[in-house]
């Protein structure tokens, strides 16, 4: 008899757990079902009250696969955690995240979106995105990775067309933090035929007194038969402030090496030679 108590009070604590998952509703989808090295595509995440009360602080935790990459604040990361703080009673939450493939391989992978109202989170929605190759070669580089303040950054970026078709509104540019100068423009082509290149050098000039480790974005595009591609390429520049101190340090000893071979000098020319008549 105690038994029975007990299975109909874990029936009853099931019951209310399930009607405590059903306020909210989750579900997911992804703007593009494949995606290339560098890709990026959009994960919009919808959450709906379906009750009839506000639902405080619901976290979302969203992990992924080692092939995906979230981009939060320009920073690729692993991991996004948010929390909505209340979902009026019947309406909805929408999020889109921005998630990169860093994979070069044809493969399957998951993301996880976890929600609930507590932690741990206990439930979950799960969706899929392939990664693969396009039958494009891009090839881009940065010179002068650690960089005294003085120097410029050159990113160079080469683009070619190994499909079957041409592309369209291929273009191509620099994405820098606040302040830094790009010198060139960018690049666009309204089309690149088959086996045809398209390249440019990009100069980044950074302000005097930039300091830590900067990311510099090439950000890069195209059209072909299945529509819109567009990428994202992250390069990492280190940038040190001047020792000033060290600086005038120097300059003081080169000032008192000039001054000290000046007065040999001029004392030199002042001895006069002595003769003696006979």
């Amino acid at each position: 008899m105690q038994s029975h108590k007990i299975i109909g009070l874990l029936l009853c604590l099931i019951a209310m757990a399930s009607m405590v998952n059903a306020s909210i509703l989750a579900s997911t989808s992804i703007d593009k079902k494949n995606l290339s090295t560098n890709e990026v595509g959009i994960l919009t995440v919808k959450l709906l009250n379906d009750s009839d009360t506000e639902v405080k602080n619901t976290i979302i935790r969203v992990q992924a696969d080692d092939q995906i990459r979230f981009i939060i604040e320009g920073q690729e990361e692993t991991l996004l955690a948010k929390v909505i703080e209340s979902i009026p009673a019947g309406e909805g939450k929408e999020i889109q995240i921005k998630i990169k493939s860093v994979s070069s391989q044809k493969e399957t992978a998951n993301i996880y979106v976890y929600y609930g109202p507590e932690n741990p989170l206990k439930y979950a929605n799960v969706t899929m995105v392939e990664t693969k190759e396009l039958p494009v070669t891009v090839s881009s580089s940065m010179q002068k990775k650690n960089l005294n303040q003085k120097d410029t950054l050159l990113v160079s970026f080469k683009l070619t067309n190994d499909s079957t078709g041409a592309l369209t509104k291929a273009s191509a540019e620099i994405l820098a933090p606040t302040g830094f100068e790009s010198v060139a423009a960018p690049l666009y082509a309204e089309s690149v035929a088959q086996n045809a290149s398209i390249e440019k050098n990009f100069e980044i000039i950074a302000p005097l007194d930039t300091t830590g480790e900067q990311t510099i974005i090439l950000a890069y595009g195209f059209f072909d038969a299945n529509g819109p591609h567009y990428f994202e390429k992250q390069f990492k520049a280190s940038f040190q402030q001047p020792n000033y101190a060290l600086i005038a340090a120097i300059g003081l000893i080169v000032l008192i090496i000039a001054g000290y071979l000046y007065l040999k000098k001029d004392n030199g020319n002042n001895i006069k030679g002595t003769s003696e008549k006979k």
